[in-house]
């Protein structure tokens, strides 16, 4: 809503500035004359919207956030995130969403269970981690990283561990906001496999 008014004004004190120079300041005596004038209104017009834009731009809150499984542990999960916002801080609002075997799974850490934002300065990185048998699997009954391996099979193995992540981005000093697209992961606990899998059967793209 704020982006609309804001337009709004933009356009509406453009055709007031139209109409004043119309009324009272275009004034000339050879049709040349005139001519020049009102191209170079149109210049100016021009000059100052696509400046708005530009500065505006930069104040839009941009941020990415993805996990990685660690080369070195197989159920360590690293997260990585940035604020591409050049000109604000941004609060970034991150929910994993664990299902194990179809149950929700409600993270100690707030920032990952979308209690907390993370906070980031402009073009400022970030990093976290987890790990998903101590910090996942140990809150559901029966579900160590050995009883899932008992159990796996091509059938439900995308569904014994999933994540479906929620992101929201929130500029801190214009309070613009991106929601994004989930994110759907699931960990394939399969013989020889033991990896985290982004799933490509779900969109991954960001909601306007």
């Amino acid at each position: 809503m704020r982006r609309e008014w804001i337009t709004i004004a933009v356009l509406f004190s453009t055709a007031v500035g139209v109409w004043a120079c119309f009324r009272f300041g275009i004034k000339s005596d050879s049709p040349l004359s005139f001519a020049i004038n009102i191209i170079t209104l149109g210049v100016v017009i021009l000059y100052v919207h696509y400046t708005y834009r530009l500065h505006r731009a930069n104040w839009i809150p941009v941020g990415t956030f993805k996990l990685k499984q660690d080369k070195d542990d197989p159920y360590l999960i690293n997260t990585y995130l940035k604020n591409f916002t050049k000109l604000q801080d941004i609060y970034m609002w991150i929910n994993l969403n664990p299902t194990v075997n179809g149950k929700k799974v409600i993270m100690d850490s707030k920032v990952y269970s979308g209690k907390e934002p993370w906070p980031l300065q402009p073009l400022q990185p970030g990093e976290g981690k987890f790990r998903i048998d101590r910090d996942i699997l140990n809150k559901v009954e029966d579900a160590s990283i050995d009883a899932m391996k008992r159990v796996v099979t091509n059938e439900n193995y995308k569904n014994q561990l999933r994540f479906s992540i929620e992101i929201k981005v929130v500029g801190v000093h214009t309070g613009l906001s991106q929601t994004y697209a989930k994110r759907e992961y699931f960990y394939d606990f399969r013989g020889g496999q033991q990896k985290l899998v982004l799933d490509p059967g779900f969109p991954h793209l960001v909601d306007e």
